[in-house]
């Protein structure tokens, strides 16, 4: 299979074309068995660095009961030095056993697609179970991640069987009230605790706490983010249409890029 516009590298080589073994032959594919990171590379630089690391080396632990060291994983990343692409860039890492149970790396690069800010939600029930997965690591099939991101124009909102938010398919969820509070859904077992909520909006006095359907009458206005695309505004949720705040957003999005400044790491430099 033809690699595209997608740069694939295995273990550090960069293919031209995929074989059939990688995309069917593998735990990822077969049973979901994998750890993954999605990042944003702008310009050669990856914020958030040390953070997309530290979650693999938690998910390779928890899944396979290997921990894989933070320098083993720089030296990867490494390799991508020779590169030079300009502009801003979705970077996926992928760890999975191979047929012989041989941990392989899967590292693909694309171009970052434009996302239109004001998002409509939906409200969904979740369809199974949460599972038992830490709350700051990615498990999963990155076929199945690949295709979810051709998603249509409402974004999911899910919540649990007792009516209470829980997330976004692709962003955790961040509530202004009226009274001035933010609060996000407490992050359970089987949801994710993102790098862009937790690290990237570091220090803007989020409360994590359980938020009730029933309290849609009491809020302002809704954000989303993840490490990704940043902040994200919305403009309705089931249909009904929602207050925007371009004072909060814009206070949000300056605490985001501040931190997103302090924990960039040069992959590659860029051409002028």
């Amino acid at each position: 299979m033809d690699c595209g516009d997608v740069l694939v590298f295995q273990n550090g080589a960069e293919l031209k074309s995929v074989p059939v073994s990688l995309a069917f032959d593998n735990s990822a594919f077969k049973w979901g068995s994998s750890v993954f990171t999605t990042a944003l590379v702008e310009n050669g630089v990856m914020p958030f660095f040390k953070d997309h690391l530290e979650r693999l080396c938690r998910g390779s632990e928890w899944l396979w009961k290997e921990r894989f060291s933070e320098s083993r994983l720089e030296k990867i990343f490494l390799k991508l030095s020779h590169l030079k692409l300009k502009g801003d860039y979705i970077l996926r890492f992928t760890l999975f056993k191979d047929s012989q149970g041989k941990t392989t790396d899967l590292l693909m690069i694309k171009k970052l697609t434009d996302f239109s800010d004001g998002i409509s939600l939906q409200t969904k029930a979740l369809e199974q179970p949460m599972n038992n997965r830490p709350i700051n690591i990615k498990i999963g099939c990155y076929a199945d991640r690949m295709r979810g991101m051709n998603k249509g124009s409402l974004e999911p909102l899910f919540i649990d069987e007792l009516g209470n938010y829980l997330e976004a398919s692709y962003f955790n969820v961040i509530f202004k009230f009226k009274n001035g509070d933010l609060k996000s859904p407490l992050i359970q077992k089987g949801a994710l605790l993102g790098i862009g909520i937790s690290r990237g909006l570091e220090g803007a006095d989020i409360n994590f706490t359980t938020i009730h359907k029933s309290e849609i009458y009491d809020i302002d206005c809704i954000f989303l983010v993840n490490s990704l695309r940043g902040l994200m505004e919305t403009i309705s949720l089931d249909g009904a249409g929602l207050q925007t705040n371009e004072r909060e957003l814009s206070r949000l999005r300056k605490i985001f890029d501040l931190n997103k400044v302090k924990s960039g790491y040069k992959l590659w430099q860029a051409e002028s």
